[in-house]
């Protein structure tokens, strides 16, 4: 388990937090749902996705202890860059930050960014070159926090439903 500078203590989700992982993914959704086209998964998808991610070595979940259950959690993955006609990599690998929740009782403490921060150095010595996020137009707070963490925007992505 690593500890954060401001205290905070990060470590590789395990089985036995599958549960808390997926109650922390749930509140995620929810306050996402009525920004997203897409329907929200199922508990049923949500497990398998818990499960496929402990799995795959190019996936990884953490989470952030608290004094009552798990505060945050961060989904992370590598998506290897494609091969040229060598075999060798066209460009560098690089890493997608899937997920990153904290609890909203939680928050403004620095464990979003003790999460953030330990998915970052575990996407950089897994190879990857830069990092992706996504972040809802309408949330602004996440948008800022991003920027405070060193992304920047660096194409819009517009949604027309059908």
């Amino acid at each position: 388990m690593e500890q954060g500078p401001g205290g905070q203590r990060i470590r590789a989700a395990r089985s036995a937090d599958r549960k808390a992982v997926l109650e922390l993914w749930h509140a995620l959704l929810a306050s996402a749902q009525d920004d997203s086209p897409a329907p929200a998964p199922t508990a049923g998808e949500l497990a398998s996705a818990f499960d496929r991610d402990r799995a795959d070595p190019q996936c990884a979940l953490w989470v952030a202890p608290g004094e009552q259950g798990l505060a945050g959690f961060c989904a992370a993955r590598r998506v290897s860059a494609p091969q040229a006609a060598d075999g060798a990599p066209d460009r560098p690998a690089r890493g997608v930050i899937d997920e990153l929740f904290v609890r909203p009782g939680a928050r403004r403490r620095g464990i979003g960014s003790a999460l953030v921060r330990h998915a970052l150095g575990a996407l950089a010595r897994g190879g990857a070159a830069q990092v992706e996020i996504r972040v809802l137009a309408s949330n602004r707070a996440g948008y800022a926090f991003w920027c405070a963490q060193g992304f920047a925007p660096r194409a819009h992505t517009l949604i027309r439903p059908l």
